[in-house]
């Protein structure tokens, strides 16, 4: 119960303190996010249910993932390249690419990677220094240790014939002779300046089976390849079709308004870097290793009334966005957001082993953020070390969770200013700092209350940081 899967990666992130006293910024630096969609016959996959497929044949997918890498865009400027590793699934939708000056620049087109660079595809995701993307594929099994190196799409399927015979398909695509190279022609885009413009993508499952510009799979023969050589034949077919599959969609214009909140986790208002000693409070330094949290049910207020969603976001550092929905805002104003750090009772209690368990708290089980022993998940996790100027340490450990500890979080947005028919982003700032020091409310001393699995005999500590964590989003 109290054991905590200790993944550096899982540390950076935290939604923790959320300030949103940030406005977006206003400036000509002009981000491309390209918002990834897995769909079958255009429309949003439903996973782990059968859905109508080719002929009279019926599909369900359990996985669809992949590495997305080395992204470039090119411009009248020339190309702005950057080394970024995306790891793309349901519950990690988007792809960040670095600002530009459109002012000074025009936007053309990208180029990027379904795969990894050799020397990124050599990296073991189990060692302390590995990029914190591929200590989460590595998690999640886009590492084979045999081959030392990255599956870099995976889908993983059941076919259903009419007589309700069922074929498995495993497509595991990985290793440098296989590497997809993908363009994408942005000129037909319009993009707004000083803001971060979002792009659907979509990859269009149907078409990796049957691709009028690609080679079809008879994919109830042809169901299986690990990339091995005796296996070149379907790997080939695969890396044509997944390129096919992926397209570009203009972003919709119309007065639909969605708000993203995407997080930065500071200390002292600097963003944070992890796994290595930082200066903390009086002389101590602090190396932060992992932060973690769930946020769920949001509900954005407007003028004509409250607009309730029952989504769970698990916010981590590869994947820092909290996407809440659409709003036609020509219609109404939004005023403020209110949500959970936490899981209401109902949620609390799914197993994420069971087939049918949210794809989100799926992924959180998998990362250690459930309590098997209690049936319940840990909703916020902190560990790091603080050392004192004689070099001792203390170890960190704040494992936040249970239905008495749930933290119901307000923040009011009627200082920001939303752009029609856009999905505006809004900086959402996390403060480590005052989780342990905090003006508003009771500050920890942290080289004694140093550890709480949210247990009775710890309940004076874990108020302490409910508080704080409240205060400091």
């Amino acid at each position: 119960m109290k054991s905590f899967k200790k993944t550096t990666l899982l540390g950076i992130l935290s939604i923790i303190f959320f300030g949103c006293d940030d406005k977006p910024v206003n400036n000509n630096n002009t981000s491309v996010i390209l918002k990834t969609q897995f769909e079958l016959f255009n429309k949003e996959i439903e996973y782990n249910k059968y859905l109508k497929f080719i002929g009279d044949d019926s599909i369900l997918i359990n996985q669809v993932s992949m590495l997305v890498s080395d992204p470039t865009i090119s411009t009248s400027g020339g190309p702005i390249y950057n080394n970024s590793i995306f790891y793309v699934k349901n519950t990690n939708p988007l792809i960040i690419l670095p600002g530009i000056d459109i002012s000074k620049t025009t936007i053309a087109s990208i180029d990027f990677l379904v795969g990894l660079n050799k020397t990124n595809n050599k990296i073991d995701p189990t060692d302390n220094e590995a990029n914190a993307v591929l200590k989460t594929a590595g998690q999640d099994g886009m590492y084979w240790p045999g081959w030392t190196s990255y599956r870099f799409f995976v889908l993983e399927c059941k076919i259903k014939k009419p007589d309700n015979s069922i074929t498995n398909i495993t497509y595991h695509v990985g290793g440098d002779n296989y590497l997809i190279k993908k363009n994408l022609n942005l000129t037909s885009i319009s993009f707004t300046s000083g803001k971060e413009n979002i792009v659907p993508l979509r990859i269009h499952i149907d078409k990796i089976f049957s691709n009028p510009q690609g080679a079809s799979l008879n994919y109830h023969t042809e169901n299986t390849t690990h990339s091995e050589a005796n296996q070149d034949a379907i790997t080939k077919k695969l890396v044509t079709n997944i390129k096919d599959a992926i397209t570009l969609d203009k972003p919709v214009n119309n007065n639909n308004t969605s708000v993203i909140l995407k997080t930065q986790f500071e200390l002292f208002n600097k963003e944070i870097e992890y796994n290595k000693y930082l200066k903390f409070i009086g002389d101590d330094s602090i190396l932060i290793n992992q932060v973690s949290m769930l946020v769920s049910d949001p509900t954005i207020s407007t003028s004509g009334g409250p607009i309730y969603n029952n989504s769970i976001f698990y916010v981590k550092n590869t994947n820092p966005l909290i996407i809440l929905p659409g709003i036609d805002i020509s219609k109404t104003t939004i005023a403020s957001i209110d949500f959970l750090v936490g899981l209401n009772k109902t949620n609390n209690k799914i197993d994420p082993t069971d087939n049918e368990a949210n794809a989100v708290l799926k992924t959180a089980g998998q990362d250690g953020m459930y309590w098997p022993g209690w049936t319940s998940y840990r909703f916020f996790v902190l560990e790091c070390k603080i050392k004192k100027p004689d070099n001792s340490i203390t170890n960190i450990t704040y494992h936040v969770g249970g239905d008495n500890y749930l933290i119901k979080k307000n923040l009011n947005l009627t200082s920001i200013s939303f752009t029609s028919g856009k999905e505006n982003i809004v900086p959402l700032r996390i403060h480590i700092d005052k989780i342990f020091s905090n003006p508003q409310g009771a500050s920890l001393n942290y080289h004694t209350e140093n550890t709480t699995h949210s247990e009775a005999n710890q309940d004076a500590i874990t108020k302490k940081l409910v508080t704080n964590i409240g205060s400091a989003i």
